[in-house]
């Protein structure tokens, strides 16, 4: 399938989404439990089941370029937002350099890896996605409540990171899984590109256009899917990364702003209407980026 159709595919599942949730098919109650099932089982069980891989020192050597570029390129990105915005309310300007620092690259991340680089990139993505979720709970909670303590047991409990600590440490020992517990971890990985597809789908409901009005939401969403992007390819391949950690972290890079950019925002009062208008946003519009994309990669041709 050629990447424009596989991108394609995913979006008609968010679409899916979308009107099984405008139309009250998917309540809020039923959409809750389908984040739930996506955080806590799906999301965990292909971070474990993709990781059951040969520890070569070629892949260790990738996993670990992966990690600290993906953690250096949020970073990077999380300044740019902050200091662009410096003009702006201190909450405004906090809530600006989270959406920067963070993509959607688990929830969105994962099904487009999978769909556009297949199952021996999903490892990769995998560990981008580990270095995310230290970055959400740490310094994600500091720019959005500086008053507020780190939890280190709320980090280290994040289902996603401890899949991919478990995962890692699979890999690392060399422990493969019997098929009685691989068969139905793979099965339930699974389920991550469906249901996290229907849950962006359905959490874009209810936003309402007047709210993208804001000048401010297109200069997030033209960073996050355009310069972004272009600035890790060229960076990735600068430093002699890989090139298949040059095009996954780039991929990553490309998704929208994170769900927990808005979530965490809303939690600690800090813009949370901002964030939610920017993420869907940039959700809406990455269905015209991500195909441009993947035509300028060469992907899936």
């Amino acid at each position: 399938m050629l990447a424009f159709e596989s991108v394609i595919a995913l979006f008609l599942i968010v679409l899916t989404g979308y009107a099984a949730r405008k139309t009250g098919l998917i309540e809020e109650k039923g959409l809750r439990t389908l984040t739930s099932l996506v955080l806590f089982i799906a999301t965990p069980a292909i971070a474990i089941e993709k990781m059951q891989r040969e520890p070569t020192a070629e892949l260790i050597r990738d996993l670990m370029v992966t990690f600290f570029l993906g953690t250096a390129i949020m970073l990077v990105c999380g300044a740019v937002g902050y200091l662009l915005f410096k003009g702006a309310q201190n909450h405004r300007r906090m809530a600006a350099a989270h959406l920067c620092m963070l993509s959607n690259c688990g929830f969105m991340g994962y099904p487009v890896v999978l769909a556009l680089l297949g199952e021996d990139a999903m490892i990769l993505a995998v560990m981008f996605n580990a270095s995310f979720n230290v970055l959400a709970w740490t310094i994600g909670v500091l720019l959005l409540n500086s008053g507020r303590k780190i939890s280190l047991r709320k980090v280290l409990l994040t289902p996603a990171l401890i899949g991919s600590a478990l995962g890692l440490i699979f890999f690392l020992a060399r422990i493969k899984l019997p098929a009685i517990l691989h068969d139905p971890m793979e099965t339930l990985g699974s389920l991550t590109t469906p249901l996290s597809m229907l849950v962006i789908g359905a959490r874009m409901v209810g936003q309402s256009p007047r709210g993208f009005i804001d000048r401010r939401l297109w200069l997030l969403s033209g960073l996050r899917l355009i310069v972004f992007p272009a600035a890790t390819f060229y960076i990735a391949g600068w430093i002699g990364a890989p090139t298949a950690v040059q095009i996954v972290v780039t991929l990553l890079v490309a998704m929208p702003n994170a769900t927990v950019s808005a979530m965490q925002a809303e939690h600690y009062g800090t813009d949370g209407s901002f964030a939610t208008n920017s993420v869907a946003l940039s959700t809406a519009l990455s269905m015209l980026t991500i195909p441009l994309l993947c035509s300028v990669l060469g992907l899936g041709t």
